[in-house]
C-alpha cells in the first residue's frame, strides 16, 4: 500500500527501460548505479525529474506555457508521491569564457546591489570623496573645459534597457520637449518614433543645445538644473557639432557627488555598473580580465577583475568593489561579516551574501575569488561550485536529482559532498543521484542497481537494497559485491617496480615549471608506461598536463608559462607525436552517430558508392551522406523522425512519414551490400558490424577498440544525442586512441562518467597501448584507475596557492603502500 513516504513508479519504459516498477523512500539519499547505458539517467532524469517538471508546468496557464520549453509526458504507466524537483544534470558543454565564479553564483549581482546602495564614490585622480555639486558649479566647469563648444544638455532616462519607451516619449512630447538621444543619435519625438522593444537601448532627454561660454552661463545652469530634475540628480553633456549622426560618449555629472578639485563625477549608478559582463566592464579588456590574443596577459587597468574604474573607486570603508571581486571567498566572508548595517533590506542582502559564500567555503572553495573565470577551474572545482549553487536554505519536501555529484573530485573531497547531501536529507528532502563512486554508494541510504549491460542489454531492475543489506544479495548484485570489497593495496597493473634512481635513463623529465599555481623544479614520467597525476581538485594537475607537458613535449612555446620550461626525453627515445585528450564533451549534434564519431562511415559510403549498382544508377559518395542533400530523406533531413508541433503541449517526435524512419531516399535504399542496404547496416550493433565488415581492416580496427571498451551493443547509426555520459566518454576515447609506438598520449580524467567495471576495461586497454610502446600520462581521481599506474605523480598538498607542489612521485606499488593513501 502506497504511503506518503514513497515515490512509486510503475511501467517505466523510456529509452531502454523495460517496464520498470519500483518504490523509492522519501527523505533519503538514493544512489542509482549500474554500467553506463544501463538506464540510470533515463530513470532519474527522463522519468522522475521530467515528470516532476511537467506536472509543475501543467499548473501554469496556457498562455504562460507557450513561452516555455515543456517536457513531453514520460513513457510510464504511473508515478505517485512526486514532489517539486530541482535537477543538477551532468554538464554537457564548457562554460563561457566570460563566466566567472561571481556570475555563476550570483555573488556579482549581490555585490552590485550592496555597493550601489552603500558604497561611497571617490575621484579616481585625486582620491577625494565626491561631494554634492550645484548646477552653477557644473556649468562653470563646462565653460572652463569645453569653451566655445556646442553641447547638448540631456537628462539620462535609461541605460541599456529593453523597451519601446512609448509612454515616456508621449509624456515628454506633451510637456513640450522636441528631441531625445537614442543610442547616441538625435531623434525627434513628434511624431512618436517606433523603437524595437526587443533590443536594449540607452535613452536621454534633450533639454537644450547650447554653445558654451560666459554669455551662456545662465542658460547652461538652467539646462543642467532641468536635466537633474528630470533624471533625479544627473546630467549628461554631449559634444554636438550638428544634430545628425552618432555622437561620442558624453561627460556625465551628478549633483549628489563630484570632486572638489576637478569636479569629476560618475554617471547614475545601478548594480549593473559593478558587473564585468554589463555596464561595469573594463573597456580596455572588454570585461575579460585579460587579453586572449596575447597569451591571456592580465589587464593591469582592472587587475584581472574585468571591472571598470567605477568599481575601483566605490568603497565601503577602505574596501572597493574591485577589491571584493579580487579577494578570496574566505576573506570576502570576513569583510561582509564585519559590515554594520541597520536597515532591514541591507541586512537581508548581507545574510544572502554570507549564506552563498559559506556554502562554497564548506565545499572547500574558500580560496576562489569572485572574478575567477570558470574556464580556469578544474573539473572538480567546477563540480563543487555547481553543488554549492543548489538551493538549500529552509527548504523542505523537495526532490534533488543529481548526476554523479563527485565527478572530478579526489576521494578525500567526497566527505564534504556527502555532508551537503545529508544536510539536504535531514531538512526533510529527498536526494536521488546517479552514482558510480563506491564510497558515495556506501554512504547512501538506499541503492537501485540497473543492468545487466548497456543499451538493449540493460534497462532492467537488478536490485534495490540498503547498503547494510549488501551481504544478502552478493550472488546477483555486482554493486553489492563491490561495496563489500576490502580496501585495495598494491598496484594491480604494474609490470615492474622501477625506482627513480635505478632507471634514470627511462624517464621523461620536466624542469622549471613555474606558472599559475605550479612551483615545480623537476618532475619525472616513466617512458612506455602508464603515468597517473593525482591530487585534490585545484592542485594543478590539468595545468601541469595541458599547460606544461603538452607544449614542452610538442616543442611549442607555452603562452601561460613564466620563463622556459625544460623537457628532457630519455636517451635514444624520440617521440613521433604528442596527443592531448581534453575534457571537452562529445559533439553530439545533428547527424552524429557512432559510425561518424569512429570515422568509419566515410569508408562505408565509399564502399556503397563503388558498387556496380550505385554506379549504374549514377549515385555518388554524396548521395550516401546524411549531412548533405542528395540521397537522404529531405523531409526529416536524414534523422528518421520529425518534430510534431503541439500548441500548449510539448513537441512530439514521430516517425518520418516520407521514409518510414529509413532516413534515405528509395534510390539509395535499393543499393545493397551482402543483402543489406545502408539503413539496415546502420541498425547493426558495433559487434555485428565487426563481423559484417571483417574483410575491411580499416573499418574493423576502429570498431574493435570501441567493442573492447564495452560499447559493442551500440547501434552503428544510433543518434549520439541519446548516449549516456559514460557511453559518450568511451566512444570519444575509442575514436581517439591508437596503439602507435613512441607516441605520448595525454588525457585529462578519461574515467569521468564510467562505472567501476568500465574503469578496469579502459585501464586494461591503456596498459595494452603502453605494451606497444606508447607513453601515457593521465590526470585521474578514480581509486580503481590509480591502482593500474606504473608511475604516480601527486600534486598538492592543497588547492590554488596551497597546491602546485610536487608532493610525491614514485612507482604505483610504492604509492599504494603509503599510509596516507586510503582507497
Amino acid at each position: 500500500m502506497l504511503t506518503k513516504t514513497e515515490i512509486r513508479i510503475s511501467g517505466a519504459s523510456v529509452h531502454n527501460l523495460k517496464g520498470l516498477n519500483l518504490s523509492l523512500p522519501h527523505e533519503s539519499i538514493i544512489a542509482v548505479t549500474g554500467v553506463s547505458g544501463s538506464g540510470k539517467s533515463s530513470l532519474v532524469f527522463d522519468v522522475i525529474l521530467a515528470e516532476a517538471q511537467r506536472r509543475f508546468f501543467e499548473t501554469l496557464s496556457h498562455y504562460s506555457r507557450q513561452f516555455m520549453s515543456m517536457e513531453k509526458r514520460a513513457d510510464v504507466e504511473s508515478i505517485e508521491g512526486l514532489c517539486p524537483a530541482v535537477g543538477l544534470p551532468q554538464y554537457e558543454q564548457l562554460p563561457s569564457s566570460r563566466a566567472t565564479v561571481g556570475s555563476f553564483s550570483d555573488l556579482t549581482e549581490l555585490l552590485g546591489v550592496l555597493f550601489s546602495g552603500k558604497g561611497k564614490a571617490f575621484c579616481p585622480e585625486h582620491e577625494l570623496p565626491l561631494f554634492p555639486q550645484t548646477p552653477d558649479e557644473i556649468s562653470q566647469q563646462l565653460i572652463r573645459d569645453y569653451s566655445d563648444q556646442r553641447m547638448a544638455i540631456c537628462a539620462p532616462l535609461s541605460v541599456a534597457k529593453q523597451g519601446s519607451f512609448q509612454k515616456e516619449l508621449d509624456h515628454y512630447a506633451r510637456k513640450g520637449f522636441l528631441k531625445v538621444l537614442l543610442d547616441g543619435s538625435f531623434l525627434s519625438i513628434d511624431p512618436l518614433p517606433k523603437i524595437d522593444a526587443e533590443k536594449k537601448h540607452s535613452l536621454s532627454l534633450v533639454i537644450d543645445v547650447i554653445r558654451t561660454g560666459v554669455k551662456s552661463q545662465d542658460r547652461l545652469t538652467r539646462a543642467i538644473a532641468a536635466a537633474a530634475e528630470e533624471s533625479k540628480g544627473y546630467a549628461e553633456c554631449w559634444l554636438a557639432k550638428d544634430l545628425s549622426g552618432p555622437l561620442p560618449p558624453p561627460v556625465s555629472y551628478s549633483l549628489s557627488g563630484g570632486c572638489q578639485i576637478c569636479h569629476f563625477s560618475f554617471p547614475k549608478v545601478d548594480p549593473r555598473y559593478f558587473s564585468p559582463n554589463s555596464l561595469g566592464r573594463c573597456l580596455r579588456c572588454d570585461g575579460r580580465g585579460s587579453y586572449p590574443a596575447h597569451g591571456a596577459e592580465l589587464c593591469e587597468d582592472c587587475k584581472g577583475s574585468g571591472l571598470s574604474q567605477l568599481a575601483a573607486c566605490t568603497r565601503i570603508g577602505q574596501t572597493s568593489a574591485m577589491d571584493c571581486h579580487l579577494m578570496n571567498l574566505s576573506d570576502l566572508h570576513s569583510f561582509i561579516s564585519s559590515l554594520t548595517i541597520s536597515d532591514p533590506g541591507s541586512e537581508l542582502l548581507k545574510g544572502e551574501l554570507l549564506r552563498k559564500i559559506t556554502g562554497m567555503d564548506q565545499l572547500g572553495l574558500g580560496y576562489l575569488s569572485v572574478s575567477r573565470r570558470l574556464t580556469s577551474l578544474s573539473t572538480g572545482e567546477y563540480q563543487k561550485l555547481r553543488l554549492a549553487s543548489l538551493p538549500v536554505r529552509q527548504l523542505r519536501g523537495l526532490l534533488y536529482v543529481l548526476d554523479e555529484p563527485v565527478q572530478g573530485l579526489h576521494w578525500r573531497e567526497t566527505a564534504a559532498v556527502m555532508a551537503r547531501l545529508r544536510e539536504l536529507r535531514d531538512q526533510g528532502n529527498t536526494v536521488i543521484m546517479v552514482a558510480h563512486h563506491r564510497e558515495l554508494i556506501r554512504e547512501a541510504d538506499y541503492v537501485v542497481e540497473l543492468g545487466p549491460g548497456g543499451g538493449t542489454q540493460g534497462g532492467e531492475l537488478l536490485a534495490c537494497f540498503r547498503p547494510s543489506e549488501a551481504e544478502n544479495i552478493v550472488s546477483f548484485s555486482q554493486t553489492a559485491r563491490s561495496l563489500l570489497q576490502k580496501p585495495l593495496s598494491g598496484s594491480q597493473g604494474c609490470s615492474d617496480d622501477r625506482s627513480l634512481s635505478a632507471c634514470h635513463q627511462d624517464f621523461f623529465r620536466l624542469r622549471h615549471v613555474h606558472f599559475l599555481n605550479l612551483r615545480i623544479e623537476e618532475v619525472c614520467f616513466l617512458a612506455a608506461s602508464l603515468n597517473i597525476i593525482c591530487g585534490v581538485s585545484g592542485a594543478g594537475k590539468s595545468s601541469l598536463l595541458r599547460g606544461a607537458v603538452f607544449p614542452a613535449a610538442s616543442a611549442e612555446p607555452s603562452e601561460a608559462a613564466e620563463g622556459r620550461i625544460e623537457w628532457i626525453p630519455p636517451k635514444d627515445r624520440t617521440l613521433r607525436s604528442v596527443r592531448y585528450f581534453g575534457r571537452e564533451p562529445l559533439a553530439a549534434k545533428g547527424a552524429a552517430f557512432p559510425a561518424t564519431i569512429l570515422d568509419v562511415y566515410t569508408h562505408i559510403r565509399q564502399l556503397f558508392a563503388s558498387l556496380p549498382e550505385a554506379q549504374i544508377s549514377g549515385l555518388t559518395l554524396r548521395d550516401f551522406s546524411l549531412q548533405a542533400g542528395g540521397g537522404r530523406c529531405e523531409n526529416c533531413s536524414g534523422q528518421g523522425q520529425v518534430s510534431l508541433k503541439m500548441t500548449f503541449l510539448a513537441d512530439a517526435q514521430v516517425e518520418c512519414p516520407e521514409c518510414q524512419g529509413q532516413r534515405f531516399q528509395e534510390k539509395v535504399l535499393n543499393i545493397q551490400y551482402r543483402g543489406l542496404n545502408l539503413a539496415q547496416i546502420l541498425k547493426l550493433s558495433l559487434d555485428e558490424s565487426i563481423e559484417f565488415f571483417s574483410s575491411f581492416p580499416k573499418i574493423r580496427k576502429k570498431l574493435q577498440l570501441a567493442s573492447e571498451l564495452g560499447l559493442g551493443y551500440l547501434g552503428l547509426g544510433q543518434p549520439a544525442t541519446g548516449l549516456s555520459g559514460g557511453e559518450a566518454q568511451r566512444l570519444k576515447l575509442a575514436s581517439w586512441l591508437r596503439a602507435d609506438p613512441d607516441v605520448l598520449i595525454l588525457m585529462d580524467e578519461p574515467c569521468r562518467g564510467l562505472h567501476f567495471s568500465e574503469v578496469h576495461q579502459l585501464m586494461k586497454v591503456l596498459r595494452r597501448l603502453t605494451s606497444a610502446g606508447a607513453t601515457i600520462m593521465i590526470t585521474e581521481h578514480h581509486p580503481d584507475a590509480i591502482l593500474y599506474g606504473d608511475w604516480i605523480v601527486e600534486l598538492g598538498p592543497g588547492a590554488a596557492d596551497q597546491g602546485g607542489q610536487l608532493v610525491w612521485q614514485g612507482s604505483g606499488r610504492d604509492f599504494m603502500s603509503r599510509d596516507e593513501n586510503i582507497i
